[in-house]
């Protein structure tokens, strides 16, 4: 469990380096891409080229491409119809597609992880909600896409890595095509979407993109996938929206520019009951 805490540290922090150095200025599309590509890269010492069972490298890639690929590609076109604070709201659900999802997959329902999971929600909805825009629907729709593909992968992670087919293999030797696959998603979205000219030009720009390329998504994404394969679904579902207390905290340390209100000291202790809830075998088994 603790490199989903790590994760999270590592995705808190980088939410304040988006909003400070490139939301605006460098486009999504080529910032994205230049993080897997980073992440690629810094993985490529660690691979193993030969002799690797092709189904489990066209898997990586397929669960790559759907976890962060399609998944981004749903988040950014929210940004369209809803406002940033919206969108934020409604990634909370991700919590509840990995607790039903991971229940379909094991073919068995865990009560503890879905009320863990509806208990993060809340208190997630809680410390986010600041009303919503009519206008909202579409939007809504798109973002729903993004947490469960987000979802889908991870779940899908898992299940491969606790498989047969993965015994004796070394995580890190592979986990390169799980970022190959999402390059090969993004790229094509990259030059037909692309707005060329907000290429990154400043040091702080290519200094926040290093950081999100090596840290938060290369190390971030290998020790998300790598800890989900280490715990339950009902941890993994709750972990998923600690990043959002987190991240608060982390950017009032970085601006000084934060009220812990009763809606975040009430949602943050939400969240730390439904990681309790999942975990503990006191009023459910499973």
């Amino acid at each position: 469990m603790i490199k989903l805490w790590i994760c999270s540290f590592l995705w808190a922090f980088s939410f304040t380096l988006i909003g400070k150095y490139l939301s605006g200025a460098v486009d999504n599309y080529i910032a994205i891409l230049s993080r897997f590509i980073l992440a690629f890269v810094l993985f490529i010492p660690f691979t193993k080229f030969k002799g690797v069972n092709r189904k489990i490298m066209l898997k990586l890639m397929g669960i790559g491409s759907v976890q962060v690929g399609l998944m981004y590609l749903f988040f950014y076109q929210s940004f369209t119809y809803l406002k940033v604070y919206e969108v934020i709201l409604f990634t909370i659900f991700t919590p509840l597609y990995i607790s039903l999802i991971g229940n379909a997959l094991d073919k068995k329902f865990i009560l503890k992880n879905v009320l863990g999971a509806l208990i993060a929600v809340i208190g997630s909805f809680i410390i986010r909600y600041k009303g919503i825009d009519s206008n909202f629907l579409l939007g809504f729709f798109l973002v729903q896409g993004a947490n469960i593909s987000f979802a889908i992968g991870q779940v899908v992670y898992r299940k491969l890595s606790l498989s047969s087919s993965m015994k004796g293999i070394d995580q890190m030797s592979v986990f390169s095509y799980f970022y190959l696959g999402a390059i090969v998603f993004v790229t094509p979205l990259c030059f037909l979407f692309s707005d060329f000219t907000k290429i990154p030009t400043s040091s702080s720009q290519w200094l926040a993109l290093l950081w999100l390329g090596l840290g938060a998504s290369g190390i971030g994404y290998y020790l998300w996938n790598k800890g989900a394969s280490e715990v339950s679904h009902g941890v993994l579902a709750v972990m998923n929206n600690m990043v959002i207390p987190l991240g608060i905290v982390l950017n009032f340390l970085w601006t000084k520019n934060m009220n812990f209100n009763p809606s975040f000291i009430v949602g943050t202790g939400l969240i730390f009951l439904s990681l309790y809830v999942v975990k503990s075998n006191r009023f459910f088994a499973d």
